[in-house]
């Protein structure tokens, strides 16, 4: 008797211990309450943040919320954490609202536009029921994703937050080409307004990237399959007129990633940025374009020839550059060709640069200076010195 009266007993503690069908799913777009459940999402020094919380009701079967707190608390930036407030959850909507609720909503504002630009803001979510089931549940997780429990220090040991974790990614096909490398930038909300490094909502960065045409996997840091992780460097400010600091600049260089590199072949790649306190990637062009994109940069194509110089597109440009020949300045060239065809076996710069005090002679006897007619490109040597004009082979 003693024994069923026990094993009756913990059945009964179990069942209870059951959490509420509840979330909290800060970055999605929930249709039914036409927002995002936390509103603004990043942008939370110019007004007050909206925390909205979803119970799945069933009509009754999942249960009766009647209440709940949103607890947050301020991190200053270097400090230690300030104690725990809360603001209470009101009652939002019911959908459908005709007597046969599926999904119920509540929130609750956390008074953020009085909050320091600089401090990290954590918060967790505690939902009440009555009738004793389902038991109090507590919510807290990432942006995109909620977790509950039945234990309220599982919350704030791993509360959402805001400010430590990227706000927005923007790269947009920021690249450049320099000889065999391909530099990226991007930028993203956001460095604190006094632009400290503490103050940066993102600490670290990577590009996962493959050249053999599979999709580029990895995360916080590291590759995955066939990809390749390059660190990404911090690399100074942008002013942002938003109020909530400045934007971060990034940047990575793939080194070497086009040497061997087939004509028409790919260079596809990912851009991820996080923060080691949360561990929450975000990838570009996150709330900045399409989330999460795949990035391709192509090296040439059969029939399009591409010329850079200095890494710079130079197909049928004008390359400026000015020298001070008093001070005796020099500026060095890299040029790049890819001719769009894989059958050529040689190719030749033409160039008449430092050749100024040739412009007046006649090498060719055509009866005008070279500088007004100069031999034909194809007849001159690699290497001959004797014109206005020379050619240099490539390689």
């Amino acid at each position: 008797m003693n024994k069923a009266f026990l094993l009756l007993f913990l059945l009964a503690g179990l069942l209870h211990a059951a959490p509420g069908n509840v979330w909290h799913l800060a970055s999605a777009n929930e249709s039914q309450i036409a927002t995002t459940m936390r509103n603004p999402l990043y942008e939370i020094k110019a007004a007050d943040t909206t925390i909205y919380q979803g119970f799945y009701k069933d009509n009754g079967a999942g249960g009766n919320q009647n209440g709940g707190t949103v607890f947050y608390r301020i991190v200053p930036r270097g400090g230690s954490p300030g104690a725990w407030q809360g603001v209470a959850l009101g009652f939002h909507l019911n959908f459908p609202n005709n007597g046969n609720v599926q999904n119920q909503y509540w929130k609750a504002v956390i008074p953020t536009a009085s909050i320091a630009a600089t401090d990290v803001v954590e918060y967790y979510v505690r939902v009440t029921f009555g009738g004793g089931s389902p038991e109090t549940t507590y919510l807290y997780g990432k942006d995109a994703s909620s977790q509950t429990t039945t234990t309220e220090a599982t919350a704030q040991a791993a509360p959402f937050s805001i400010r430590n974790r990227p706000g927005w990614v923007f790269h947009a096909n920021n690249r450049n080409v320099a000889a065999n490398d391909i530099q990226l930038r991007i930028k993203t909300g956001y460095i604190g307004p006094d632009n400290s490094a503490a103050s940066r909502w993102a600490t670290a960065g990577a590009v996962y990237h493959t050249t053999d045409g599979t999709t580029p996997a990895g995360a916080l840091g590291v590759a995955t399959g066939t990809s390749t992780a390059t660190a990404m460097i911090f690399d100074g400010t942008e002013q942002d007129a938003s109020g909530n600091g400045n934007a971060a600049l990034w940047r990575a260089t793939l080194v070497n990633v086009l040497n061997g590199l087939p004509l028409g072949a790919q260079v596809k790649y990912r851009i991820g940025l996080w923060n080691p306190e949360t561990n929450d990637e975000k990838f570009a062009d996150h709330l900045a374009g399409t989330d999460n994109s795949v990035f391709i940069h192509q090296n040439g194509q059969l029939g399009q020839p591409v010329l850079t110089v200095n890494g710079l597109n130079a197909n049928y440009t004008t390359s400026k550059l000015y020298v001070d020949e008093i001070a005796g300045d020099s500026i060095p060239l890299s040029i790049s060709f890819q001719p769009g065809e894989d059958n050529i076996t040689a190719a030749e710069i033409y160039t008449n640069v430092n050749r100024r005090d040739r412009a007046d002679l006649d090498a060719n006897a055509d009866g005008y200076p070279d500088g007004i007619s100069g031999p034909d490109g194809s007849a001159l040597v690699a290497g001959d010195d004797a014109h206005y004009f020379k050619a240099y082979d490539m390689t």
